[in-house]
């Protein structure tokens, strides 16, 4: 017993050193921003549940879902376009807490909708306030982070994207099983709450002393003619629509195929949120700077890719905890470097058009994913869907090394 205490200790002091190290230097800014957006992501549920909120209490069919779904990634498209630009114009601040306070009252107005087109519509619109959230967010961690923590600065702020990812499903999956509209209600509040927070503590004046960031700025265009972002962009729209349809639509396999409850499925989606919080700080502690970026991105997709093999094969909740752990190493790996290359490409005049081409990227893969997968799982069945992702992961894993290959002399200080 007394050589056990001798090996946990030493142990016990390198885990705390490498947790120091991990937070240490990251401006006061940045913690504040997390925390609104650790808040705002608690209360994301109305994404992940709608699909069987649809299907369960209003009755929509497969396709009527699919379109429904689509119309997050609709409203997100337009929504993170007019961001660039609004932030370019205005500053990332005041459009976080607009697009927070009109999320919160669009998600009010949904919960009282059970008309098709209506619900079609105010979709749209939610998904239109809420991610003009990202690019402004993204920007703002540009902004506030101090110099040489931007990548530690993006973990901590996925960290608080993860942290609320994995209390809020599990938290909704209990909530559904009483009342699906209450998920409506617990969105709404934290968007409000989330908006409060920065609109109190991220404080306007203090975003000039804070902008002081040391990116190395390879391309002075605009993102429409860099060929390169261009490229990436491709790319990132094929993994982000594989790893969209693990947030939307895979309830639907969860439920019909394996007969998990609203409150199994909403254990794996926190699981999957656990993992990131718990690891992905120390892992970019410990990686960062050690290899190119696009090394760590094909690391992602290739994680992403073993997923869907391993769903192919799923025959018990095993494999499907299996799989949640592949995407969450997957997005550990590939996220914030992506963010870390998209960020080399810009600089202060366009950093804005650069972090909303970034988040249009998702957008387009949030309209694209629920609209293919639906259609191929009436038209076939899941493991067509899966096979589907298999390829793309495969040619975006190729895509990203191309681009790693061309971008090698590119560092971020």
């Amino acid at each position: 017993m007394l050589f056990s205490l001798f090996l946990f200790v030493p142990s016990m002091i390198s885990l705390l050193h490498t947790l120091s190290r991990a937070y240490s230097g990251l401006s006061r800014e940045v913690w504040w921003l997390s925390l609104g957006t650790l808040i705002n992501r608690v209360g994301t549920l109305v994404i992940i549940f709608m699909a069987l909120y649809l299907e369960k209490e209003l009755h929509f069919s497969v396709q009527q879902i699919g379109v429904v779904m689509a119309m997050f990634g609709t409203g997100s498209f337009v929504g993170v376009l007019l961001s660039g630009y609004l932030i370019d114009r205005f500053g990332f601040f005041p459009v976080i807490v607009l697009s927070l306070i009109i999320s919160s009252i669009m998600l009010l107005i949904a919960s009282f909708i059970t008309s098709y087109f209506l619900l079609c519509l105010v979709t749209f619109f939610i998904s239109f306030s809420g991610d003009a959230f990202r690019p402004a967010a993204n920007t703002g961690i540009a902004q506030l982070a101090t110099p040489g923590t931007y990548t530690r600065s993006v973990a901590l702020y996925r960290l608080a994207i993860n942290l609320g990812f994995s209390i809020g499903p599990v938290a909704g999956g209990m909530v559904a099983l009483f009342n699906y509209k209450l998920i409506f209600y617990a969105d709404s509040l934290t968007c409000f709450l989330a908006a409060i927070i920065i609109l109190i503590a991220v404080k306007p004046s203090k975003i000039e002393r804070a902008n002081n960031i040391s990116i190395k700025q390879s391309f002075t265009g605009g993102p429409y003619s860099d060929k390169i972002f261009l490229w990436f962009s491709l790319f990132n729209i094929i993994y982000a629509m594989s790893f969209f349809q693990m947030i939307t639509t895979i309830s639907l396999y969860y439920n019909h195929v394996h007969h998990l409850s609203s409150r199994t499925i909403g254990l794996l989606f926190g699981l999957n949120g656990f993992l990131v919080v718990l690891i992905e700080m120390i892992l970019i502690s410990k990686i960062d700077g050690k290899r190119h970026p696009y090394y760590f991105i094909v690391v992602g997709c290739v994680l992403l890719l073993l997923n869907y093999l391993a769903l192919i094969f799923s025959v018990n909740i095993y494999w499907l905890v299996a799989g949640v752990m592949l995407i969450s190493f997957s997005e550990m790996f590939a996220m914030p470097f992506m963010m870390k290359a998209m960020m080399q490409r810009c600089n202060d005049s366009n950093r804005g058009q650069y972090t909303a081409m970034y988040s249009l990227c998702w957008s387009i893969a949030q309209v694209l994913c629920p609209l293919m997968v639906t259609n191929l799982i009436h038209a076939y069945n899941f493991n067509a869907v899966w096979v589907l992702f298999i390829i793309l992961m495969a040619i975006s894993a190729g895509g990203y090394y191309w681009l790693g290959k061309r971008e090698k002399n590119m560092t971020v200080s």
